[in-house]
């Protein structure tokens, strides 16, 4: 387990560092850049516009850039953002702290999938077996963003028809108003359409590793020696079908962060989303940069605990 655990760190500690070179250098070398609204302002002069590259550092060669880009990261200092001038890692950390209320509660509501799929293995075959597949086939080939827009339409139409506000239709609070409840209440759309591709995924994988376990020898043997129905579901079925659900989640991770993405910027809710959309526009290279490096961290990291907690608790699996 040793070896092999310092081995996915090492592996691991690659792989980010491959990341952040390739997209430090696709992000530098791309059309466009910071200073390209004031080039077009003509207030500008070539000499200020010059000053304020120097300023920013943008004048050093690439490999210069990156070095000490790098460095300023094992010193925990992430530069200033190009927009707002304020600390990158302050400008990061608020809005993953407002994303991951997003993730929780998509999370949350991801996990009805396992019941869902657990039913439809149930009653494979049958009217609410089908109707289950279909459903989540039609809703895995909808665009969210597209199912967002929709739900947001019909909600505002029902309102303006007279009728009562059902959900509110953006922002993370009402103005005035920021308590839990009211957070909890803004929560609500945002994480259902985020937890669209947990329930799909959970539904499916569920209902396809209980068929598979169903049919296990092992199964028909407690079956066959008398144990109640129950039982052999609870101790099982339900037990050896779940454990590969591990991997699931850490793969889901990149998946989940796409759609936040989405969701936060059609439903305006100030996070991670939000703000890498911001700062792609505006080219806020230090901006862009925390948040890759944030979410490399998070899913490589993500990854490692789903390979090493399938090896503690499948016994069949063992890393030497």
């Amino acid at each position: 387990m040793k070896r092999f655990l310092i081995r996915r760190i090492i592996q691991s500690l690659l792989l980010l560092f491959a990341v952040m070179v390739i997209s430090f250098i696709l992000m530098h070398t791309a059309p466009g850049g910071p200073l390209r609204l004031l080039a077009e302002d003509p207030r500008m002069s070539p000499i200020t516009i010059s000053n304020i590259e120097e300023r920013l550092g943008l004048h050093e060669p690439l490999p210069v850039q990156f070095v000490k880009w790098i460095w300023g990261v094992v010193r925990l200092d992430f530069g200033n953002s190009f927009i707002w001038g304020e600390p990158v890692i302050v400008l990061v950390w608020d809005a993953a702290i407002n994303s991951l209320w997003l993730t929780l509660g998509g999370t949350i509501l991801g996990l009805l999938g396992i019941p869902i799929g657990v039913y439809a293995a149930r009653h494979r075959g049958k009217l609410s077996d089908n109707l289950i597949r279909v459903l989540t086939v039609v809703l895995n080939a909808i665009p969210h963003w597209w199912l967002g827009l929709l739900v947001i339409i019909m909600v505002s139409n029902f309102a303006a028809d007279g009728g009562v506000k059902l959900l509110p239709l953006g922002g993370m609070y009402t103005f005035g108003q920021d308590s839990l409840l009211d957070r909890l209440w803004h929560m609500i759309l945002p994480s259902f359409l985020v937890a669209l591709s947990y329930i799909i995924a959970f539904s499916r994988f569920v209902r396809s590793q209980t068929l598979e376990v169903i049919n296990q020898d092992y199964v028909r043997t407690a079956r066959a020696k008398g144990m109640a129905e129950k039982v052999v579901n609870r101790a099982h079925v339900m037990r050896n079908s779940l454990i590969p659900l591990i991997t699931i989640f850490g793969g889901l991770l990149p998946s989940l962060f796409g759609g936040i993405v989405l969701v936060e910027s059609i439903l305006s809710w100030p996070g991670m989303g939000t703000l890498f959309i911001r700062a792609a526009f505006e080219r806020d290279y230090p901006i862009l940069m925390g948040i890759i490096l944030f979410l490399s961290i998070l899913i490589i990291l993500g990854n490692l605990l789903a390979d090493l907690a399938y090896g503690v608790v499948d016994p069949r699996v063992r890393y030497n």
